[in-house]
């Protein structure tokens, strides 16, 4: 990676989605999303640390997302549909060919142990539902 992390503030959406913003008064005044993960497409089967030699941050985990290449092209997947400049993140992810498919890694670091803990939680949960749902794509 490139060594620079930015400060973002996630939320889960009721349709499994992981919205952020650049800070969490950007949301409670309803300003659209930086942008979006849609989970529907995560291919982990269980969210969890990331071992020191990988990336030395603590509390950091990763989100595996491989969409449909076709749909890698549409900036709206993971940006905001409110400004047409949007592109990928490509600071915060890293892009590869995946069959055909195009993964991303999101590197995702929390504030502490107990908030990462929550974090995978949460997201294990909702990563189990999505599969016994059999809506994972």
């Amino acid at each position: 990676g490139s060594g620079v992390w930015i400060r973002r503030w996630f939320t889960l959406t009721n349709e499994q989605n992981l919205r952020y913003w650049p800070s969490p008064d950007d949301e409670e005044n309803n300003v659209p999303p930086t942008g979006e993960i849609d989970l529907h497409y995560c291919i982990d089967q269980t969210v969890n640390l990331l071992q020191r030699e990988t990336c030395a941050r603590p509390h950091t985990f990763e989100l595996r997302i491989a969409v449909p290449t076709k749909k890698s092209t549409d900036h709206r997947l993971f940006a905001s549909e409110n400004d047409e400049n949007d592109e990928y993140p490509t600071n915060s992810i890293i892009a590869q060919p995946f069959g055909k498919r195009t993964l991303f890694r999101f590197w995702l670091s929390a504030d502490s142990k107990e908030d990462r803990n929550d974090w995978c939680s949460i997201l294990n949960q909702i990563l189990a539902d999505l599969r016994e749902w059999e809506v994972i794509s």
